[in-house]
């Protein structure tokens, strides 16, 4: 089977399997209408360190302060929850789940960096709950935590379509019994990844230092 006709059996299980989609849009519903975590008190005072070295020009200093006021701003608007959408696994997503890549590309001037960011929305004029993280500890273990949750339902719904292209048929036991395998083998290799990369860049800085 080949790329374009494993992509065009994926859009034809999706068509016959409408509430597939469900799975993408409510994990959208939830970070456009939950409780938000903010990792701004984080980032403010990761910034507040930051120092603007005294031998730049003044357009130098400019863009310096003009960039760490767009961090700052998008760690305002950055949902922690939003881990819970593994692009790299193909989850769709209207809601952008990386703001500091919108900042980027604002400052960059790169437009396809830049995504639909939804508005908050809230209930009967009232806002909507912040959960606001504050230990770096802490931050850690929810990334690990919501970038696993994200996987497994990354391969959940992964698992459901090409079941639909390969069998032809929805047998959503056999998926469920089958997901914690695929997740899993995900999960290892970002796990080969990660550590792929510490010990490349960990040489790399020490040369560089």
């Amino acid at each position: 089977m080949g790329i374009i006709h494993s992509l065009s059996s994926g859009f034809d299980a999706i068509t016959k399997r409408i509430w597939l989609i469900s799975i993408p849009i409510l994990l959208d519903i939830y970070l456009w209408m939950g409780p938000r975590l903010s990792i701004y008190p984080l980032a403010k005072r990761a910034l507040s360190t930051v120092a603007l070295p005294a031998s730049a020009s003044p357009e130098e200093l400019l863009v310096l302060t003009e960039t760490k006021g767009l961090l700052e701003q998008a760690s305002q608007s950055f949902n922690a929850f939003s881990l819970l959408i593994i692009r790299k696994l193909g989850m769709p997503s209207l809601i952008s789940p990386n703001p500091w890549l919108e900042t980027l590309g604002i400052t960059l001037n790169i437009s396809n960096l830049v995504t639909f960011q939804a508005p908050e929305a809230s209930f009967f004029s009232r806002s909507l709950p912040v959960i606001e993280v504050r230990s770096e500890s802490v931050l850690l273990g929810l990334y690990i935590l919501l970038s696993l949750v994200g996987m497994l339902i990354g391969c959940s719904y992964l698992g459901l379509i090409a079941q639909e292209v390969r069998d032809s048929q929805m047998n959503v036991a056999h998926v469920l019994r089958r997901v914690w395998i695929w997740w899993a083998r995900v999960a290892l290799i970002a796990l080969l990844i990660f550590v792929g990369l510490l010990m490349l860049g960990v040489p790399l800085l020490v040369i560089v230092a």
